[in-house]
């Protein structure tokens, strides 16, 4: 994986865990990216979730169990295999990406903005 990119993955992951503290969740950037994964992806499994996140089943079995307890993601039976849990979010668990997704536009538009800004100061300097 390139440098920049594992600089800028840091950088992301650290100004989440701030909003997350500021907003006095009891989550970090791993648990917030699980819940804006299954809001994105409907009804998944938890290997699905394993595979978007890049973790082992393990790691994501404890996220699940956590958010299940502090009642942001819900399990529920598959429709085809019983065996299997499918993944949602409770009412709370909407709640938190809907403030997410507006904190991560936010972002969004100030990058742009700034993007904007150095491009028309670069082309000022030439």
């Amino acid at each position: 994986m390139d440098l920049e990119l594992l600089v800028l993955q840091r950088q992301i992951a650290r100004r989440l865990n701030q909003w997350l503290g500021q907003e006095c969740l009891p989550l970090d950037e791993t648990d917030l990216l699980l819940l804006l994964i299954v809001a994105q992806k409907a009804r998944l499994h938890q290997r699905q979730v394993a595979d978007y996140l890049a973790l082992n089943a393990a790691h994501v079995t404890r996220l699940v169990h956590k958010l299940v307890v502090l009642g942001y993601l819900e399990q529920m039976p598959d429709d085809f295999d019983r065996r299997r849990k499918q993944l949602g979010l409770t009412t709370l668990g909407e709640k938190v990406v809907t403030r997410a997704q507006k904190m991560l536009g936010v972002w969004q538009q100030q990058n742009q903005l700034f993007k904007a800004g150095l491009h028309d100061l670069i082309g000022q300097s030439h």
